[in-house]
């Protein structure tokens, strides 16, 4: 009988066995804490005049890229989540993700936009939403862009090209087969 880290094992199978199961449970309480990604069902793409009239109120040199839509939700809201690709950084560069939100009824290409998170408060000019991240449907919002970041929208915003892709050639978001 050893002692292995502190705890009395009775052969070597066994300690492999403690290992293993230590080791699973841990992985699993870890995986626990990472968030889950929506369906896809969830996310409609943001119009290019959408992501402008967000782009309009923005206070850093960037563009907004890979804009994601999720809502009404239960209280009516519309989100709409995008990445900040700054000016300068390679197109592969993974941006930050920014969520407005319009209320029910409001055109998305207006003015009537609110931020939400801190990053779209102090990024942009929009007014502060009456509600955080926290709210329902805003993580959701946030996953469909995070399931894209860093990706490069294709010229027509119906696919994505694989990270780095010269978005000028044919196979933008199609099959190359």
């Amino acid at each position: 009988m050893g002692v292995e880290g502190g705890i009395a094992v009775r052969s070597r199978k066994r300690a492999v066995g403690l290992i293993v199961v230590l080791g699973l449970g841990l992985g699993s309480g870890l995986s626990a804490c990472s968030v889950p990604l929506p369906p896809s069902s969830a996310c409609g793409v943001a119009s290019n005049s959408t992501l402008q009239a967000l782009q309009a109120k923005l206070t850093v040199d960037g563009m907004l890229r890979n804009g994601r839509t999720v809502g009404p939700t239960s209280a009516g809201w519309t989100l709409v989540s995008a990445e900040l690709h700054l000016k300068g950084d390679k197109k592969s560069v993974r941006g930050n993700i920014l969520t407005w939100a319009l209320a029910k009824g409001a055109p998305a290409t207006g003015t009537d936009f609110l931020a939400v998170d801190s990053r779209a408060r102090s990024d942009s000019t929009w007014p502060k939403a009456p509600f955080a991240v926290t709210a329902a449907g805003v993580i959701t919002s946030r996953g469909c862009v995070d399931e894209v970041v860093g990706t490069v929208p294709c010229a027509n915003q119906s696919g994505l090209a694989p990270t780095g892709l010269n978005t000028h050639s044919n196979n933008c978001g199609a099959s190359t087969s």
